[in-house]
């Protein structure tokens, strides 16, 4: 979708919204787990992951689905879970860095 509407003002206005608001939702859902609310978070990964989808970044969806599959797994360990949300954070504030 990127790719089709890359010379669209009204898409890369959305599209600078959306990177303009990724870090602080991303924060959200790093309060959230850390505050114990495991399903909000795992919520909100699943929400990510389809909006970084529909946006065309499926590197960052896939990653946002493996976070979710982790918060949504009883098993998962505290360290898999930060080490996961450790790896989208950098992946964040890179593509931050080249404004998405």
């Amino acid at each position: 979708m990127k790719s089709i509407f890359q010379h669209d003002e009204f898409y890369q206005s959305i599209l600078r919204s959306f990177a303009n608001d990724l870090p602080g939702m991303f924060a959200t859902l790093k309060a959230s787990y850390t505050n114990g609310q495991r399903i909000a978070a795992r919520d909100a990964s699943h929400k990510l992951a389809g909006t970084s989808a529909t946006f065309g970044y499926p590197q960052l969806a896939r990653d946002f689905q493996v976070l979710e599959m982790l918060l949504d797994q009883s098993e998962s360990t505290s360290e898999e879970i930060l080490d996961a949300m450790k790896q989208l954070e950098e992946m964040i504030n890179s593509l931050s860095k080249e404004g998405l």
